[in-house]
């Protein structure tokens, strides 16, 4: 067989010739040179299935196994968290105490003035833009506020166009060969015949 199959595959291939050996085999059969009974055929065959079997179930324990350490680890990382913060508070976090239980100080990061500068600006712009307000600049709004505050800020009307103050070129009439006395144009051939 060939080691391309898989292993679901090859099981029920070498089951299928455990079966057909006992079934069909009564005599000893030479391959590659080797002489095998038929009893001695399906013994090996089936110990192939037997060790696959165990495999299988090994890997199916472990895999339970290892579902249940994550499980324990989650549920131990919770509490791990509370207790170091327990203790922490109790003893302090540069104490030996703390240090006994196996938990080291939490390494604090410092910021240079130049990010936190940077930072102040950001907020202070984020601020503006999303127009935020703090609790006592919301006390200072109150709808008189806002409607003194609509109305002191006037809405741009678009800019029209400025008309001449005395006009350059004089109004076009309408000649009376191509327009009746209601202003209706007349059709050309009326204009033709006349």
């Amino acid at each position: 067989m060939g080691t391309s199959k898989n292993k679901a595959t090859r099981q029920n291939g070498n089951r299928k010739i455990v079966g057909a050996i006992r079934k069909h085999l009564t005599e000893s059969v030479t391959l590659e040179g080797v002489k095998y009974t038929p009893a001695r055929l399906a013994k090996m065959f089936q110990n192939g299935i037997d060790i696959a079997d165990a495999t299988d179930v090994a890997s199916k324990a472990w895999h339970m196994a290892v579902a249940t350490e994550k499980a324990k680890t989650q549920e131990l990382s919770g509490v791990q968290t509370s207790l170091r913060d327990h203790v922490s508070a109790t003893f302090g976090a540069a104490s030996s105490e703390f240090a006994d239980f196996g938990f080291t100080p939490r390494a604090v990061r410092p910021v240079d003035a130049k990010t936190k500068a940077e930072a102040v600006g950001k907020r202070a712009a984020t601020r503006v833009a999303r127009n935020t307000m703090g609790s006592r600049e919301k006390l200072k709004v109150t709808g008189a506020t806002a409607a003194a505050a609509a109305s002191a800020t006037p809405i741009a009307a678009p800019a029209a166009p400025e008309a001449p103050e005395s006009p350059t070129t004089a109004p076009v009439l309408a000649s009376p060969a191509t327009s009746q006395t209601n202003g209706a144009p007349v059709a050309a051939k009326a204009i033709a015949s006349a």
